[in-house]
């Protein structure tokens, strides 16, 4: 409270002041224009299903652009908890064992100052209770952005991306992944390939937005 005094909540939308003791850092007005669009998609790939919160446009697009390319590593909390709010996850929590933030390579992290994805999936353990293990995963060989490719290369670029640091943890657990955005699927899929070849019995992927034009490559 006493921080809040000194630094005043701002909404991460329009950053007009809130009140004191704010829970979410949303006004009124911007809480009303968020696309929210909860959606459930079965894959026939190695996740098994996508969760998404809201769509990717408006100020939602607008705010996730900020959070991962315009160092606002703040959002973070206000983003974690529209996720478990609109998709119900705390009370689904003892579906999964652990959370795992789709990593980064150490250059664009470093490039970056902090990994989003393992920002949020440390939020959103804190808020349900589900272990975070972000930091078994790890993304050894660095890609070009998944962003700048079309479909076709995605699945290219992304392959053998990833590694686990201790498969025998992995053995047996289902698996919550997170990240900020899904458009093809192909990064969720190739991290459920990675953490199925150790063992995991089941890996759900959760995401704040999909793609209005989602054509998944799973």
């Amino acid at each position: 409270m006493l921080l809040q005094l000194i630094f005043p909540p701002k909404c991460i939308f329009c950053d007009s002041l809130l009140k004191i003791g704010s829970k979410r850092y949303i006004c009124d007005n911007c809480y009303h224009e968020i696309p929210f669009n909860y959606t459930e998609i079965n894959s026939r790939g190695y996740v098994d299903k996508i969760i998404a919160a809201c769509s990717y446009t408006g100020i939602i697009r607008k705010a996730l652009i900020k959070f991962k390319f315009n160092d606002r590593p703040g959002f973070y909390r206000t983003l974690a908890q529209l996720f478990v709010e609109t998709t119900g996850l705390y009370d689904r929590r003892d579906e999964f064992d652990v959370i795992v933030g789709i990593p980064l390579h150490k250059k664009r992290k470093s490039d970056r100052g902090y990994n989003q994805a393992q920002l949020l999936a440390k939020e959103i353990s804190k808020k349900t209770g589900i272990a975070d293990w972000s930091a078994i995963l790890e993304r050894p060989v660095y890609t070009e952005a998944q962003s700048l490719l079309n479909r076709d290369k995605r699945q290219k670029n992304i392959k053998g991306a990833f590694r686990v640091l201790d498969p025998k943890m992995i053995s047996g657990k289902k698996v919550l992944i997170i990240d900020d955005i899904v458009t093809t699927g192909s990064t969720l899929n190739e991290c459920g390939r990675i953490l199925k070849m150790c063992g995991a019995t089941y890996v759900e992927a959760g995401v704040i937005a999909h793609a209005d034009k989602l054509q998944l490559d799973l």
